[in-house]
Parts: structure tokens; sequence; C-alpha cells
């Protein structure tokens, strides 16, 4: 409920990764190239990717409380979900920050 997360790895073919922490940061740093579908959430904090090969992008227009972007890397077979209701989502490729 309260601290930050820390991820570092390769996802599994067809990998289902739901992450959630209610007053903290959700760092996620992703070895090669996820197959995955993403959904990533703030209420109060920046929401961010810098994966390669990101398509049908979608990011919220920030006219009301909270951030969100939703992304496929590969052909979305696997699933990851992030939200921070206070702290900031951040997904990168391992080693990049």
């Amino acid at each position: 409920v309260s601290g930050s997360i820390d991820f570092r790895g390769r996802l599994a073919a067809g990998a289902r990764v739901d992450v959630e922490s209610h007053s903290g940061s959700v760092e996620l740093l992703l070895g090669g190239t996820p197959d995955a579908r993403f959904e990533l959430e703030s209420f109060s904090g920046d929401v961010r990717s810098r994966l390669a090969g990101m398509k049908d992008e979608v990011r919220s227009d920030g006219r009301g409380p909270g951030t969100s972007l939703r992304f496929t890397t590969g052909s979305g077979a696997g699933r990851v979900s992030a939200t921070s209701f206070s702290g900031s989502v951040h997904v990168l490729p391992d080693g990049g920050r």
C-alpha cells in the first residue's frame, strides 16, 4: 500500500503483471522487447515509457486529475497494468533511466 515498487527483468510470453501502489512510485525496467499491452496510470504523478516499438499509444489529455498511458509492444499477447495513486509510473528498457 505504502512504498515504491521496483521491478527488473524480462516478461515471459503471455505474462500478466499487475502492480499497484497507493503512496509510492512504480518503476519497471524490462529486458528485451516485451510482447504485451500496457496500461499505466497515476493520479498525482507522471507516467512515461521509453520502450522501443510502442504502438497504438493513447495518453490522457490532462484536463482532469490523473495521467494515463496505454500502448502495445509486439503482438500484445501479455498484459501489464501499473498504477500509483500518489507517485510516478515509469516503464523503461533495462539499463535505461
